[in-house]
């Protein structure tokens, strides 16, 4: 009964058991904020948060030296999911190769630019690394890793939860922080919008096309025809992106 009780234990420790930290529970790693009492591995947290410098560090290391099949990483569709053993910080490991790491610093750099809205509206970003050890996945070399808080799943999962036209409503919201932001996606589509069927929060993710713009997005339309006529006077002159991305 001992054995039994024990190998229970441990399958209940595998990584693919766990869960993802709650968004504010990350944004605590990454700003500074306090504890999230919501967060469901909590208790491995310990008393306060780690300091994002120091969970890179440990992670980085980790990563070196955890390997085997019941590591605290495994592959998720085109990320990772990776736990931090010592103090149990589970969430998204985006790798890539040496060729796409200008992209991954780009995107870093977007995830930096938009981070009002992290945790909200975009997944929270604790920054990347360069992996000690490469790893291998599917005839892959992957030297670098970004780290991100769980954004949830695709939304044709999440339709009968949420419902079509708070969908619809939800994306908007979060393209029209974006856009606040002076931040355009690039690549809007469908497979970069994620939701989290429980709590109704849509984000976009994959940020690695964007690109900052220098003025702000056009304003709402005005029912009033004077300001009509100014809108379509500017859209003759240029496309605005901002308008076409929504």
């Amino acid at each position: 009964p001992h054995t039994d009780r024990r190998q229970v234990q441990t399958t209940q420790k595998k990584i693919q058991d766990r869960p993802f930290c709650t968004q504010r529970c990350l944004a605590g790693v990454a700003f500074g904020a306090v504890m999230d009492e919501n967060c469901p591995n909590l208790e491995d947290h310990g008393a306060r948060h780690l300091d994002r410098p120091e969970f890179l560090r440990l992670i980085r290391v980790q990563l070196a030296k955890d390997r085997g099949p019941d590591a605290d990483c495994v592959p998720l569709y085109l990320s990772g999911a990776v736990r931090l053993s010592s103090h149990g910080y589970t969430l998204v490991a985006k790798g890539v190769e040496s060729f796409d790491l200008a992209l991954l610093r780009h995107e870093n750099d977007m995830y930096d630019r938009v981070k009002a809205i992290q945790g909200k509206h975009v997944p929270v970003c604790l920054s990347r690394i360069d992996l000690i050890l490469p790893y291998y996945y599917d005839g892959g070399v992957f030297e670098h890793f970004m780290f991100l808080s769980w954004a949830g799943r695709p939304l044709f999962e999440c339709h009968n939860q949420i419902g079509k036209r708070a969908i619809v409503d939800a994306v908007t919201t979060a393209f029209t922080e974006l856009h606040k932001l002076r931040v355009f996606h690039h690549d809007g589509k469908p497979r970069n919008i994620l939701c989290d069927g429980g709590s109704g929060r849509v984000m976009i993710v994959d940020l690695e096309r964007a690109e900052l713009y220098s003025r702000q997005p056009l304003g709402p339309i005005s029912p009033n025809g004077q300001a009509r006529k100014k809108k379509r006077k500017v859209e003759k002159q240029g496309k605005d992106p901002f308008t076409m991305e929504l």
